[in-house]
C-alpha cells in the first residue's frame, strides 16, 4: 500500500484529537466543598490554565494537520507513519500540563511538559519535510522549498520555547515556559496563512500548465 486516502486521515486525526480534547474537560472537576480556601482556589486557578494551554497546543497541532492535508494530493506511508506519531504525542498532550501544574516546582514535571510540547513540534515539522519531499517528486518543486523554509523554522520555533521553558524551570519560573507555550495560536496563524499561500500558488501553477 502505497498511499492512503487524505479523507481517511483527516477523519482518523479529527477523531483522535475529539477524545483528547473530551478528556481535558474530566479533568476540571467542580469542587464539592462550596466553602473553598484559597488553596484550593489556586489549585483550580492552575488547572484551568494546564486546561487553556493544552487545549491551544491540541487546536494548533489539529490546524497543522488540516494544513497539510490540503496540500497533500494522497498521504503515502511515511507521511502516514509521522502522523501516527504525530496522534501519539497529542495524546500526551493533557498529561504534561496537568502534570506541571500539579507540580509547578518541580523540574522534572517542567522537563516532562515542555519535552512533549516540543517533540509535537518537533513531528509537526517533520512531516511538512516528508511532504514537501512527496510535492517535491510531483514536480512542484516552488511549494516544496516554500513548505521546507517553513517547516524548519517551525522546528526551530518551538526549540526555541523549549529551551527557554527549561531554563524558566531551573532558575525556579516554570510559567515562563507555560506563558510562551500560550503564543502558538500565533504561531498557527503564521503556518495557515503560508499553507493559503502554498496552495493558491500550487493552485495557479496547476491552471497555467493546463492552459499551455
Amino acid at each position: 500500500m502505497k498511499s492512503i486516502s487524505k479523507e481517511r486521515v483527516g477523519a482518523l486525526s479529527d477523531g483522535v484529537i475529539a477524545i483528547a480534547v473530551t478528556i481535558l474537560v474530566l479533568e476540571l472537576k467542580v469542587p464539592e466543598d462550596h466553602s473553598l480556601s484559597r488553596d484550593d482556589v489556586e489549585h483550580w486557578v492552575l488547572l484551568f490554565l494546564g486546561w487553556v494551554v493544552s487545549f491551544i497546543m491540541i487546536a494548533v497541532m489539529w490546524l497543522e494537520n488540516h494544513r497539510q492535508l490540503v496540500l497533500a494530493s494522497v498521504w503515502t506511508m511515511p507521511l502516514m507513519i509521522v502522523t501516527f506519531a504525530q496522534l501519539g504525542l497529542i495524546s500526551l498532550i493533557p498529561f504534561g500540563s496537568n502534570l506541571i501544574m500539579d507540580q509547578p516546582d518541580s523540574l522534572a514535571s517542567a522537563i516532562t511538559f515542555n519535552v512533549i510540547m516540543f517533540a509535537n513540534g518537533l513531528c509537526a515539522g517533520a512531516g511538512g519535510l516528508v511532504l514537501a519531499r512527496d510535492l517535491r517528486m510531483q514536480d512542484e518543486p516552488e511549494v516544496a522549498a516554500t513548505l521546507v523554509r517553513r517547516s524548519l523554522l517551525q522546528v526551530l520555533v518551538y526549540a526555541s520555547i523549549a529551551v527557554i521553558g527549561l531554563l524558566g524551570a531551573i532558575l525556579h519560573h516554570p510559567f515562563l515556559g507555560v506563558i510562551l507555550w500560550l503564543s502558538m495560536p500565533l504561531v498557527a496563524w503564521f503556518w495557515l496563512s503560508g499553507a493559503e499561500k502554498s496552495a493558491s500558488s500550487r493552485a495557479h501553477g496547476r491552471t497555467a500548465k493546463g492552459n499551455s
